[in-house]
């Protein structure tokens, strides 16, 4: 075993997300010592709905914490601390004696609650709201989704002890406590932004029983240990401080180094997402904010669905099997070939809302290609997929940039896709800006990592130091001005594209 074995501390760190469950032993010097990876579906059974079973992710959890600590070889006893990030905003019911309720509870992404947020936003000012939400009203939002649950299912609502999120439901399974981090609770429409607690005024607005919701804790606060049994089946020794932790965004943000106001952070995972980090909260009702796992805050908004995903899943077969052939990622045969094509995909753009836009109340949208001719191939799609995205996220960018008053010279690209060179060559050349690349792509477990360092008083408690050890870049694309003119033109045309689509859906 290596000295950086033997001498250092470690972290276990499970990233609940949509597309799969990933769990990391990783030491305190930012180096991941092992990852294990459990990949699951998503399903659409209605119009609206996504949904997934909480025993899926729970059996995801086990089997790759096992595989994780068994790839790490490291003594049980050198783990200091765990923690859990994941997917947000999906409320699930459980019973006070710890049964869930309810298997098809509504992800981040469903929007069968559209009826509850048109009925809200006819009865109250959501603009007036935003001093307290800090957000608009959105689908997205958990107590929108209690209120559907408690419409729906009325049974279901009155069994309910405490709704919890996806991360915070597996940490329930590994301590036994109910509770939330602020950066969950600040995305549920209950949550007092001036005050960092849940709001009554909200709650009695939604008709949602606060008693219903945990406890709200710091996500680098103990929320409990690890339970004995659960300790037995994982070859670990209970009592093993497990973290409050964040949403899956949240800390994606803080280990991608998002904390400071000069950096705009691009997160490519099953939703494609741009942000900025706040030291006081900025409302708009075309923009969303959620309260960073550090200080402060964090604007931003998002592109939902997974579309590089549909369409791997839709349309690859034959990429599939080349990749199981060569031992390659299917994305990769799919990058190669779209990278034949040139930018602009020949005049193809997407509209990129395939399953609803989350704010200014276009949550009937859906997706849509302009300029499909029978030149264009599946090549083209995917491309026209990859550059619409990033389309949508320079509108943001902008909107960002227009209500801090900041421009941002660069862009630190963190996620899944930022492996991709195309989707970098993309994103650098349609904003024009400078795309940072990091050493680890994987922000969410880094961030999980560094909370357990900031509780445990790593680098006497500096978040500036801990960041130095984890985060570092190490590969700059910049635009090439020739290409980033020809996207202006696309950009243009998306713009005009996206009013038309919008007004259309309205």
């Amino acid at each position: 075993m290596s000295g950086e074995r033997r001498n250092s501390v470690y972290f276990l760190v499970v990233d609940v997300g949509t597309e799969g469950t990933k769990s990391a032993v990783i030491s305190d010097s930012g180096l991941f010592v092992a990852t294990s990876y459990q990949e699951y579906d998503l399903e659409f059974p209605r119009e609206y709905w996504a949904t997934q079973d909480p025993r899926v992710w729970w059996n995801a959890v086990k089997k790759t914490v096992k595989e994780a600590l068994a790839l790490s070889k490291i003594s049980p006893d050198a783990i200091a601390a765990m923690g859990v990030c994941g997917q947000m905003h999906a409320p699930i019911p459980f019973s006070r004696d710890g049964e869930i309720l309810y298997h098809q509870p509504p992800l981040w992404l469903d929007k069968r609650n559209i009826e509850q947020c048109e009925s809200l936003r006819k009865t109250v000012d959501e603009e007036g709201l935003l001093p307290i939400t800090g957000n608009p009203i959105t689908p997205a939002w958990m107590g929108l989704k209690i209120k559907w649950i408690k419409d729906n299912l009325p049974s279901v609502y009155e069994k309910t002890h405490k709704f919890l999120t996806p991360k915070d439901s597996i940490t329930f399974m590994l301590t036994g406590q109910f509770v939330i981090d602020k950066s969950e609770a600040s995305g549920s429409f209950l949550f007092d932004s001036r005050k960092d607690c849940w709001s009554s005024e909200l709650a009695e607005m939604l008709g949602v029983d606060l008693e219903k919701l945990p406890p709200i804790f710091s996500s680098h606060e103990v929320v409990g240990e690890l339970r004995r049994d659960v300790a037995q089946e994982f070859a670990l020794r209970s009592g093993i401080p497990v973290i409050a932790g964040g949403g899956d965004f949240c800390c994606a943000m803080l280990g991608a180094g998002g904390v400071f106001e000069n950096i705009a952070i691009d997160v490519a995972g099953t939703s494609s997402l741009m942000a900025a980090c706040t030291r006081e909260i900025k409302t708009d009702l075309r923009l969303m904010n959620l309260r960073h796992v550090v200080e402060g805050w964090i604007l931003f908004n998002e592109v939902e669905a997974g579309l590089a995903k549909w369409f791997k899943e839709n349309f690859a077969d034959a990429e599939k099997k080349m990749a199981q052939e060569s031992g390659r990622s299917v994305y990769s045969i799919l990058d190669e070939n779209a990278e034949r094509i040139p930018c602009g995909s020949d005049g193809l753009i997407i509209f990129p809302h395939f399953i609803g836009e989350r704010v200014l109340g276009r949550y009937r949208c859906r997706g849509g290609f302009a300029g499909l001719s029978l030149k264009h191939t599946k090549s083209h799609i995917f491309r026209a997929i990859l550059e619409g995205t990033t389309y949508e996220l320079r509108r943001y960018l902008e909107l960002i940039e227009g209500l801090t008053g900041r421009g941002f010279d660069s862009v630190r690209l963190v996620g899944g896709g930022a492996v991709s060179p195309l989707l970098r060559k993309i994103r650098a050349n349609v904003y024009g800006r400078r795309v940072e690349l990091l050493e680890s792509f994987q922000g969410g477990l880094s961030g999980l990592a560094m909370l357990c360092m900031l509780n445990l008083k790593f680098e006497g408690g500096s978040l500036d130091r801990i960041l130095k050890k984890f985060v570092r870049v190490v590969e700059l694309v910049e635009p090439e001005n020739e290409l980033h003119q020809i996207y202006n033109s696309y950009y243009l045309a998306y713009e005009k594209l996206y009013d038309l689509i919008g007004s259309f859906y309205a």
